[in-house]
């Protein structure tokens, strides 16, 4: 299925499988069987293979990639930075 209907389609079903671990594994499946081909060394090395995958399939992965994922990244960088400010000012209070 890949992400996210394997998770939901999991969640939907666990009780069912009656099995003690499930895994999804999305994208993997498709490199394993030689469908899909993995990023060059270089490229996952300076840790761009999403990129790599985008090139591949840009219509599938858009929405994943850039109207679902710049928002949740944005949403993240900014509950960090607070938590960040807010330790720094703990620290210094205690200075």
């Amino acid at each position: 299925f890949g992400a996210p209907k394997q998770e939901k389609w999991i969640r939907k079903n666990l009780l069912e499988l009656n099995v003690p671990v499930t895994l999804g594994v999305g994208g993997s499946f498709e490199m394993i069987a030689g469908i899909r081909s993995r990023a060059p060394l270089v490229v996952q090395k300076m840790g761009l293979e999403w990129l790599w995958r985008f090139g591949q399939e840009p219509v599938r992965l858009f929405r994943r990639y850039f109207l679902d994922g710049i928002p949740f990244l944005t949403k993240t960088a900014f509950i960090m930075a607070m938590s960040r400010l807010i330790s720094q000012g703990s620290t210094r209070q205690n200075d």
